[in-house]
């Protein structure tokens, strides 16, 4: 089933203290799972054709964890299915070492959505060109420069022509054209911790709202126009905008994303620690074992 609102990505980072030398990118079929190596760490990206939108979303990104023990990718004890599962629900933060992006989408049919020229003729939004210099109907923010920009829209239907990853006799029938997305990062968002993406994505989006309300209102309020209500978040998403607020103010809506910690960097450290992670697993199976 389609929504024209959602989540389009989240991409979690995982402990590289647990994950097996001997990685492999294509999880699923689908690409609903996607493996992406930095120098350093790997992420999990965890796409929307996996999420379920009435389920609580941390324990659908529990799921995937679980998928990756399954598949070897995460070296970790598997001898008791559900309490495994279990235990990662209970101790997600011992596989994810933080939340690195999310991204919320919202779309809309052909001949809805406008950028102002004159934001992009004064540097405001920043028209993307291919590869050969042309100017494409992609545009960005412009406002972060370490990681993604915060909103970016594009031609939704265009991109999913040039992925190929569906029938283009079904694209053909898909009414949207417009995508608008809203993408946090470290960068750009404090509140990217594993416990805000509790609940349904309404609930999320709710969390959020506040929040994207206030990006939305400095970075692209003034630069774009949507005509028509057909995308119901997204109305909320303006109302919440129009009350002007620059700087957003938490009050308890948001856990605030802790820091990294440091990594153990030598064998008997590193070691160290999965053994006491290994240590935790084992004495909750001691405790459980009559549930077995």
């Amino acid at each position: 089933m389609y929504y024209n609102s959602g989540i389009d990505k989240i991409k979690v980072l995982l402990n590289p203290l647990l994950l097996n030398e001997k990685q492999i990118k294509n999880i699923r079929p689908d690409n609903s799972l996607t493996l992406h190596k930095t120098k350093i760490f790997t992420l999990l990206a965890i796409h929307a054709e996996y999420f379920n939108f009435f389920f609580d979303y941390r324990t659908q990104i529990a799921k995937a964890i679980y998928e990756l023990i399954e598949k070897k990718i995460i070296d970790f004890p598997n001898e008791y299915p559900v309490l495994t599962f279990m235990f990662i629900q209970q101790y997600i933060e011992y596989f994810i070492i933080h939340v690195s992006q999310v991204e919320f989408y919202f779309d809309f049919p052909k001949g809805k959505v406008f950028i102002e020229q004159d934001a992009v003729d004064n540097g405001d939004i920043k028209q993307y060109k291919d590869d050969d210099g042309n100017l494409t109907d992609t545009f960005y923010t412009k406002d972060n420069p370490k990681g993604k920009d915060t909103f970016c829209i594009y031609n939704r239907r265009g991109k999913l022509i040039k992925d190929n990853q569906i029938k283009h006799s079904e694209i053909e029938n898909f009414y949207v054209e417009r995508r608008i997305e809203a993408r946090l990062d470290r960068e750009n968002c404090s509140f990217l911790d594993i416990n805000n993406f509790s609940g349904t994505y309404e609930d999320i989006f709710k969390r959020f709202k506040p929040f994207l309300a206030v990006l939305f209102y400095n970075k692209l309020f003034n630069h774009i126009e949507v005509k028509g209500k057909s995308n119901i978040n997204y109305n909320r998403l303006v109302r919440e905008a129009k009350k002007g607020k620059k700087q957003y103010v938490n009050r308890g809506r948001l856990k605030v994303s802790e820091p990294m910690e440091k990594l153990p960097d030598n064998k008997s450290d590193i070691q160290q620690c999965k053994d006491s992670i290994l240590g935790k697993y084992y004495d909750e199976v001691e405790n459980t074992n009559w549930l077995i």
